[in-house]
This record gives structure tokens, sequence and C-alpha cells, in this order.
């Protein structure tokens, strides 16, 4: 198994693939199929979304989960916004 794209950076890409909101039990079984654990899956879905990079909403007892499409309204907002997608790229 190889880490060499980290799960984050994993669940990003798929989530912007989608352009919807995804069970969480789906990114499980995907983070599984990668070779990861579902709590690892948790967890960083969680990191995610504390970042500002994903947003949820419940659907009964679990959460569904999307990439935020980020309105930057300058050149440094935009900035900033490449670099905190960059920080999850290399390893956050």
């Amino acid at each position: 198994m190889t880490y060499s794209t980290s799960l984050k950076r994993k669940i990003l890409e798929y989530l912007k693939s989608r352009n919807d909101f995804v069970n969480g039990g789906e990114l499980e079984e995907y983070a599984i199929s990668l070779g990861f654990k579902a709590s690892n899956c948790d967890r960083r879905v969680r990191e995610l979304a504390k970042s500002g990079l994903l947003e949820s909403r419940k659907n009964g007892v679990s959460k569904d989960w999307r990439y935020l499409v980020p309105k930057p309204r300058s050149e440094e907002e935009k900035e900033a916004e490449r670099q905190r997608i960059l920080q999850f790229s290399i390893g956050g």
C-alpha cells in the first residue's frame, strides 16, 4: 500500500469529482478501498470540514459531505486558499 498521496487529498479529489453531497459511509468505503481505515477517513473528513474545505448536512443518523467551493474575493484570499489546499496536498 502506498501513502504517496494523502488521504485528505484523495477525499478532496473524490468529493470535487462528485460535485454533490456524499454519504459518510460511502467515503469510508472509498477510503477502505484505498487501504485506509474507516476511522482514519472520519478523522480526515472532520479536519477538512474544520478547515473550511468541506460542508456537511445531517442525513438521519449519519452525515453527508461535499466540497465547499471557495469564493475568494481578492488575490490575497485566492492565494490563501491555494496555500490551504497545498498544505493538505503535501501531507497535512
